[in-house]
């Protein structure tokens, strides 16, 4: 009997294994998903690998995974948000996060020390990129059936999930001193909603081939 967390973990696999059958009817820009999902579970993979049998603290991979995951984001906003908004502030903003990480691990949190603050501002930028779509989606009213357009479905899954990361690791400090087992729950919780992430990006990898009112879902 699979566990929660190798469900979590494996997760990736269901909208990768869609992606890859679709592949030839994806549009360029939403290659970034692709290699954003073959990037999570090659980390996956290779962290469960690392931590097994050489390294005990896999926190230093965190740090590294949380900056190339906000570069694959950010080029795939970049692309869907291209017309809405100047492509400068999208790579100004990745940028930034980047130097921050590199300052963070050398000055702030710390290599040996799990990203907190860098995963919050990470949570909190893919949040801004999210909600500056729905804005353009009803701003452009070009899509007639929302829940016919891939994007609505993979935009969506990134909102829920990083709104709650963001929240999350903002009061990771004060939730771990409260309590313990609160923790623990809440770790659950975060697996679950993993699961959730992968199965609504994998609804709309489902949804590729239906397109919308004068434009693709992709």
């Amino acid at each position: 009997m699979f566990s929660l967390s190798t469900l979590s973990a494996a997760s990736p696999l269901v909208p990768l294994t869609i992606a890859i059958f679709k592949y030839s009817k994806i549009r360029i820009e939403y290659n970034y998903i692709f290699y954003f999902l073959c990037f999570a579970i090659f980390t996956e993979t290779a962290t469960r690998i690392i931590h097994k049998l050489w390294l005990e603290n896999i926190y230093p991979l965190a740090h590294i995974y949380v900056a190339l995951e906000l570069i694959f984001f950010a080029f795939f906003y970049h692309k869907q948000l291209n017309n809405f908004i100047q492509k400068k502030y999208i790579f100004i903003a990745a940028l930034a996060f980047i130097l921050f990480s590199v300052i963070n691990v050398f000055f702030l949190n710390g290599i040996e020390s799990y990203p907190t603050i860098t995963r919050s501002i990470e949570s909190l930028i893919l949040v801004s990129f999210s909600i500056l779509f729905y804005s353009q989606v009803m701003i452009e009213s070009k899509i007639e059936k929302l829940s016919k357009a891939p994007m609505i479905w993979i935009n969506t899954a990134v909102l829920f999930y990083f709104s709650a990361n963001l929240f999350f690791h903002a009061f990771f400090s004060l939730i771990f001193k409260i309590s313990v087992e609160v923790s623990i729950y809440i770790g659950y919780f975060f697996k679950v909603l993993n699961l959730l992430f992968y199965l609504l990006v994998a609804v709309g990898f489902l949804k590729v081939s239906q397109k919308q009112d004068g434009k693709s879902g992709f």
